[in-house]
């Protein structure tokens, strides 16, 4: 080992000492540290900080959910004929946010004459915008304009009452009218 140790030292010094592979090994060394900056710039590669944003609203969606199923609960067991009841809701989408952004246009307009009672009017119109980031405590973050509520994909009741008709026609109107949604979009059954 200590011999080939020796051979690829001797090698690698007289390619260091000859100016044109020296040359061509600095710029190899160049390109590698180029494509390494390149691939830790990737767009797959997910920072801390989004990743804390994306957990976020995942908190607040389950957050969003269970207090709502608690009042559902509620609500559904004061309901004539429902009893005991357990409700459990499931959502399309989660809270939506709309950022606050700055929108620049620039008309950018020529006028040419091409001779006495002629003249050409070009206009090129430039948009651009950008949300607005707001920094606190050393956190970069984007500015909430409005957010929306999460949209309700279904909800299922399991009642006492769930094998009644006219309990389970209560229940989805009441349900339908709280939450604007449609009556295909409850399932109400009864209890083991």
């Amino acid at each position: 080992m200590n011999g080939n140790w020796k051979t690829i030292s001797t090698v690698w010094l007289a390619k260091w000492k000859d100016e044109k592979q020296r040359n061509r090994l600095i710029i190899a060394l160049g390109l590698l540290g180029l494509v390494l900056i390149m691939l830790s710039e990737l767009p797959g590669k997910t920072s801390q900080a989004a990743f804390d944003s994306i957990s976020s609203q995942t908190a607040e969606n389950e957050e969003y959910v269970r207090g709502m199923e608690e009042k559902l609960n509620r609500l559904v067991e004061n309901v004539s004929g429902a009893g005991k009841c357990h409700v459990m809701i499931t959502l399309e989408q989660g809270t939506q946010y709309v950022y606050a952004s700055e929108n620049k246009k620039v008309v950018d307009e020529t006028q040419s004459h091409e001779g006495e009672s002629s003249s050409k009017i070009q206009q090129k119109d430039n948009s651009e915008s950008k949300i607005v980031v707001i920094e606190e405590n050393g956190v970069s973050r984007p500015l909430v304009e409005t957010s929306r509520e999460p949209q309700i994909k279904g909800v299922v009741v399991v009642c006492d009452g769930g094998n009644s008709s006219v309990v389970q026609q209560r229940i989805t109107e009441v349900l339908t009218t709280v939450l604007g949604i449609r009556s295909n979009q409850v399932c109400v059954v009864p209890r083991k």
